[in-house]
């Protein structure tokens, strides 16, 4: 397993609740469709929404669940061999998603009998399966983590792939297993592309968006920088998002909810990050914070890092810690 820096933790995701339609219940059904407790996933069949209920393990955003709605729906009708795969295995091990088609990905060895239809989510993939590269998620059928990270660089824009690799490798499995697989199946489509997420994984990523702002700064041209750097201060160790250690230059993502929703809290939270950063301007570290909202403009984000870069140049900060 990588080793992950303290507080680390990726868990498997649980699909929702479902609810089949029957006869017998078709007006309890109908009330909770009106109540909101109840949503269509496929013909018959409905989940069990987060309104007025208590669903143990519904973690995600609500497109996730619905994904494994289906997901779910599925595999409690397929009858033959399948292992659910790409971006539908990612969510059920847990990785990180950025801009999530909704679809569903299964592998299958046959040709399914029936044309798919407009608008039906499914993705069917026929090939043979290594039995390596076959695994299962609370009784559900899922290609291998290895296999799934590779299936989603050979198919997914880079900046999704890579959300989803980094958080792979936190998830458990290692670079070299990945990258390993990737070289056993060249010749195979998108290969060649996937190689190009492969390269840049890393399990030190601490969340979609540092590794978001880590290919902004690749693609920009910036130098490689280390990940969930360590640096001691008068408040012990504090770990920096996105490092530069020899202009001591970093970036750190503000993610949502950072400082929480409670005006105590945010009050509490907002002291304790002033503390942190005066310690680390103790050590004379230019930090340059992003947020979600920013990532939309990628070009300000490189500027305000290669500003702080000039900045620590001009003070003459080319010394490592």
């Amino acid at each position: 397993m990588a080793e992950l820096i303290p507080g680390a933790s990726v868990e498997p995701r649980v699909p929702p609740s479902l609810v089949w339609y029957s006869v017998d219940d078709r007006r309890e059904i109908e009330h909770r469709l009106r109540r909101g407790e109840l949503q269509s996933v496929r013909r018959g069949c409905y989940r069990v929404t987060g309104h007025g209920t208590d669903e143990p393990g519904a973690l995600g955003t609500e497109r996730e669940q619905r994904i494994l709605a289906q997901v779910a729906a599925l595999e409690a009708r397929l009858r033959t061999p399948h292992w659910f795969s790409h971006t539908s295995a990612a969510l059920l091990w847990g990785c990180w998603t950025w801009r999530l088609a909704e679809e569903v990905h299964l592998v299958q060895g046959t040709r399914p009998g029936v044309s798919r239809r407009p608008g039906d989510p499914v993705m069917r993939h026929v090939g043979r399966l290594p039995a390596s590269d076959r695994a299962e998620i609370a009784g559900v059928p899922v290609t291998a983590l290895p296999r799934t990270i590779i299936d989603c660089a050979r198919t997914l824009p880079i900046a999704s792939a890579l959300v989803i690799a980094d958080s792979g490798l936190r998830i458990g499995t290692s670079a070299e297993e990945v990258r390993d697989r990737a070289a056993s199946m060249r010749g195979a489509r998108g290969i060649l592309r996937a190689e190009r997420v492969l390269r840049l994984m890393d399990a030190r990523s601490g969340s979609p968006g540092e590794t978001l702002v880590r290919l902004i700064a690749h693609e920009a041209g910036l130098p490689r920088p280390d990940l969930s750097h360590p640096v001691r201060t008068a408040l012990g160790l504090l770990w920096l998002d996105i490092a530069w250690p020899d202009l001591r230059v970093a970036v750190e993502f503000d993610g949502d909810g950072k400082y929480g929703r409670k005006p105590a809290e945010v009050q509490a939270r907002l002291l304790a990050e002033k503390r942190r950063n005066d310690a680390l301007d103790e050590h004379e570290w230019r930090l340059v914070h992003v947020t979600w909202e920013q990532l939309g403009d990628p070009a300000r984000i490189v500027a305000r890092i290669r500003h702080a870069m000039a900045q620590q140049v001009a003070r003459g900060r080319r010394v490592a810690l």
